[in-house]
């Protein structure tokens, strides 16, 4: 196995549902992949649209997380167990390894790490989990079951330690071709890790379990959502760059923003949205369909679900707002002395188009440097 068979390896995608223990308080990750026009980013980002690996992804996602999605082709909806699809068995015939990824963390781990790890864990199937304090050189302490230092540990870049099997789902799971076979051939994987563990054992396959190090982003989190919406953004593409040319025009995609409002960055939106006059919407945010911005609001770096009203004069600025309640949480109410210098600073340091409005000299042209230098002789 080298890093080339790994690229190449299907990966099943899994968003867990609120029956698994991983899927709690999954609200964000609901509405990220069951909502358009943020499903089709999140799945591409999950997917990886950004690298230059061209791996088949299949996600799945709970049945009953109904929603506009429109991405069918590659999404497989499950209730009792998680099926393997036909694509995916498909690429078995030459792939040795099956990925199965946990939907609800984005994480970086080192393909030659993976590699070595295959090379030297005899193992039917191995979770994986990642752990930032491996991915950085350190040493940690030892002791023994009264308290005493035994010993100094040092950890270095690509660390990898053998763990106990985890209770729920790991982050990433490598299952081999014949224990593939067999799941597909019993109908799918089950939906309880716990369940999973019994069935392997029950066959005799052996589960190998560990922690490597890498970056991890918890997409059940608002802060780490928040941190990938850039991202996401450029990613996707059905983003709409608002200029003032799309402003005058007055209708994007059904939509009705008023003249008066300003829009910079980039903002991913639905359908039939309502920006109201004076409005502010500083990129990057996504806008469900069906959204309407009062009038006098500031919304940054934000996402906003499906069929939301923001109050007038409301500033929302790195949130996640998925129900009414939170929007009337958090309704600050600014003056209008405080709404001018946010539209102004935003003016002055940016067009639509991303540029600085004002010119840029050289260091060493006349207007940067010789004029002051002549100056300062006067």
């Amino acid at each position: 196995m080298n890093v080339s068979q790994i690229n190449r390896s299907p990966r099943l995608i899994v968003i867990h549902g609120k029956s698994s223990p991983a899927g709690r308080g999954a609200g964000g990750l609901r509405l990220l992949t069951s909502h358009e026009p943020f499903a089709s980013a999140t799945l591409d980002y999950l997917a990886g649209a950004d690298s230059d690996i061209r791996r088949l992804n299949i996600f799945a996602v709970p049945g009953q997380w109904r929603g506009d999605s429109e991405q069918h082709d590659r999404v497989v909806r499950y209730t009792t167990r998680i099926p393997l699809s036909r694509a995916i068995m498909s690429e078995l015939r030459t792939s040795e390894w099956l990925i199965v990824s946990n939907g609800r963390f984005v994480s970086t781990v080192s393909r030659e790490r993976l590699v070595k790890i295959l090379a030297n864990l005899d193992a039917d199937v191995i979770a994986i989990n990642v752990d930032p304090a491996l991915a950085f050189y350190g040493e940690t302490v030892s002791r023994t079951s009264e308290g005493k230092v035994a010993g100094f540990r040092r950890f270095y870049r690509d660390s990898a330690v053998p763990t106990a099997v985890p209770t729920d789902w790991p982050m990433h799971l490598l299952i081999s071709r014949p224990v593939a076979s067999a799941i597909s051939a019993a109908g799918g994987l089950q939906v309880k890790f716990t369940d999973f563990v019994q069935w392997l054992q029950s066959r005799g396959f052996i589960l190998g379990s560990v922690k490597v190090g890498g970056a991890v982003l918890d997409l059940e989190k608002e802060r780490d959502i928040l941190g990938v919406l850039k991202r996401i953004a450029n990613l996707s593409g059905n983003s709409g760059d608002f200029t003032v040319k799309a402003q005058a025009n007055n209708h994007i995609k059904g939509s009705t923003i008023d003249s008066s409002a300003r829009l910079f960055g980039r903002v991913l939106c639905g359908n039939q949205i309502r920006i109201g006059a004076d409005a502010v919407v500083s990129g990057p945010v996504m806008l469900g369909s069906h959204v309407s911005i009062g009038a006098d609001a500031v919304v940054r770096n934000s996402v906003i679900a499906p069929g939301l009203t923001v109050p007038e004069g409301a500033v929302l600025e790195n949130r996640l707002i998925e129900n009414e309640r939170q929007l009337f949480e958090s309704r600050p109410k600014v003056s209008s002395e405080i709404v001018h210098s946010l539209k102004l600073s935003q003016l002055l340091s940016s067009d639509t188009y991303g540029h600085h409005r004002f010119k840029t000299w050289q260091p060493f042209s006349y207007a940067r440097f010789w004029k002051r230098l002549f100056f300062r002789w006067e």
